[in-house]
């Protein structure tokens, strides 16, 4: 065959819409079959989602079959369908389906049109208002999209997180506290996909980063700036007093007081503007509240971290910043006053003013630039300091784990200069004469400019 009459065949050759057409004409394809196949392939692709949650009631006279749909007008977010026989009761299940056909399948439910409803979750729950606009910062810049955010989820397996991870890792050069940050999205998506059944299992549970060296190194602050030293300690609580005696914060003239009383008792800045006098027993304070930024209101009888009441003793300085506070006020105040505010009403303003002055204060003094939870590093590490048992600390500042109040909240107090007497000591104080043999007589001079 020569190239034109191969050319000539080739534009002859019908197109498929024209074959099809054909095959229709003759009757050798029914296309109302072809849609009825398509129908119910669809349809057992959609019963294939439910049909692991059929149950049987187990009644005397009721044995039907029955499945709890999702369905979120219903008051407990669930709607029940019941019928004699399984079959039966899929005809239902599809033809709810169909009606709320605007559900997509858990097949196809992607992390990518997850996002607005776990994001309207988080909402009610348990993201203020500043954390969730962190979050979607991180979800604009590692996730929006992304390969991992458009496969459906069920087909998430562990190969494809670590390629992810190690990918995210190596793109965006992350350390590991900012990796972790950036999981948060899809680490909790998938907890609540596993919670909603959309998934069986969670894979995020097995994901390890092995390789620690694919993480961008950096130098951890030193302990001087997490701490305060004996003696950082004892001029903060003097330039606090000075500060309160003069009315330097004549709306909230406490605030120097109540940091003092932060750093004495290992307290939260949440959970010491929200003290009451009632909560001062046999010489100890019973912490049981905090204020919730995110709500702007006290929470009573709640703790942080879930640890429950605890009990601290005062110290005696703890008992004079409290006595000076009662003694202070114009009328004497009853049990259930708070010591540092009037009501709830000042307690945004006491709190967030609280977290302000403090690393002024520090600027002031000269103390490395530090934030209020300095007060209970500082706790916690002057009581290791001391020996007391590490359960004894934990409780005292309401952690639910001692891992936390060791791998967090312990740190060197003793400064830079006593850390390098006591490398000194420890290696036997030795200088390079002491280690040049006895003949040598001389020690040779290093240049300046050779020196290290």
């Amino acid at each position: 065959m020569t190239d034109k009459r191969i050319e000539d065949n080739l534009i002859q050759q019908p197109s498929a819409e024209q074959i099809l057409n054909f095959l229709v004409s003759n009757g050798s394809i029914n296309l109302d079959g072809v849609k009825d196949d398509m129908e119910q392939s669809r349809k057992a692709k959609i019963l294939d989602n439910y049909i692991g949650k059929i149950g049987k009631l187990n009644g005397k006279t009721d044995k039907r079959y029955y499945i709890r749909l999702k369905d979120e007008t219903k008051k407990d977010g669930r709607t029940t369908l019941k019928a004699n026989t399984k079959e039966e009761l899929l005809d239902k299940i599809y033809a709810w389906h169909m009606k709320h056909s605007n559900e997509i399948l858990p097949d196809e439910v992607t992390l990518e049109n997850l996002f607005p409803e776990f994001l309207e979750h988080k909402k009610r729950t348990t993201w203020s208002d500043s954390t969730l606009v962190k979050n979607l910062s991180i979800w604009r810049n590692h996730y929006e999209g992304t390969e991992i955010t458009r496969m459906p989820i069920r087909t998430i397996r562990l190969k494809h997180l670590q390629e992810w991870a190690y990918g995210l890792i190596k793109a965006h050069d992350l350390t590991r506290k900012e990796f972790a940050n950036v999981c948060t999205w899809i680490k909790q998506m998938l907890e609540y996909a596993e919670q909603e059944e959309l998934i069986d299992k969670n894979p995020y549970r097995l994901l390890k980063i092995t390789n620690l060296n694919v993480f961008r190194q950096i130098e951890t602050k030193p302990d001087e700036n997490r701490v305060l030293s004996p003696e950082m300690e004892l001029a903060l609580y003097q330039k606090c007093w000075d500060l309160y005696s003069k009315e330097h914060y004549p709306v909230n003239r406490t605030i120097p007081l109540a940091i003092i009383l932060l750093f004495q008792a290992g307290l939260r800045p949440c959970e010491v503007c929200s003290l009451r006098y009632a909560d001062i027993v046999d010489g100890e304070l019973v912490v049981k509240r905090y204020y919730s930024e995110k709500e702007d209101l006290v929470r009573e009888n709640r703790t942080k971290a879930g640890h429950g009441p605890r009990r601290i003793p005062l110290t005696n300085l703890a008992q004079g910043i409290i006595r000076t506070i009662r003694e202070d006020c114009e009328e004497e105040p009853q049990e259930g006053d708070y010591i540092f505010v009037i009501d709830e009403q000042q307690m945004h303003g006491f709190y967030n003013r609280m977290r302000k002055t403090f690393p002024l204060i520090c600027k002031d003094l000269g103390i490395p630039d530090n934030t209020l939870y300095a007060g209970r590093r500082t706790f916690v590490s002057s009581l290791l300091d001391d020996n007391v048992n590490i359960k004894t600390i934990q409780n005292y500042v309401g952690h639910k784990d001692a891992k936390t109040t060791l791998n967090h909240y312990c740190f060197d107090r003793s400064g830079k200069q006593h850390r390098i007497e006591q490398l000194e000591n420890a290696r036997l104080g030795l200088s390079l004469a002491d280690v040049i043999p006895d003949e040598s007589k001389s020690v040779p001079t290093v240049p300046k400019s050779e020196a290290i």
